[in-house]
């Protein structure tokens, strides 16, 4: 998770979450990156939306994946969340969300990496296989 959490472009994808909360009254929105980051481990862990805050609550690389600068005890959020956050998400702010993930990828692997070795010839990754990541709703 901590790789990946490195590997993700936030940056890229946060704001389309963000854009979904244009009101500034009331209390602020929980992170984007919490809430993406929390789908996203739902997701590959293939957990129900109880044990996926449980699992964020005891693991501190899943709060590293997060965006957590130290381990804490809380929940990020209460899971009934998880049914708001469901509504929220439409295909269009998820293929924006896939989009930036893809392309990111992709720029990652046509770049050679620090050493002047061209990534694409990582075994663990095969040049051919298209990235794409769909956060699982």
């Amino acid at each position: 998770m901590v790789k990946m959490g490195k590997a993700i472009p936030w940056d890229g994808i946060v704001p389309h979450y963000d854009k979904l909360f244009s009101s500034k009254e009331g209390r602020a929105p929980i992170s984007g990156r919490v809430i993406i980051g929390a789908l996203i481990i739902k997701h590959i862990e293939n957990l129900s939306d109880r044990a996926t805050i449980q699992h964020i609550q005891e693991n501190m690389f899943m709060q590293y994946f997060l965006g957590y600068t130290s381990f804490t005890n809380e929940a990020p959020f209460s899971d009934t969340l998880f049914v708001e956050i469901r509504k929220r998400l439409n295909f269009e702010l998820l293929s924006k969300i896939n989009e930036v993930i893809a392309l990111h990828c992709l720029q990652e692997w046509s770049e050679p990496d620090k050493e002047g070795i061209d990534q694409k010839e990582d075994e663990n990754l095969p040049p051919s296989s298209p990235i794409s990541m769909q956060v699982g709703v």
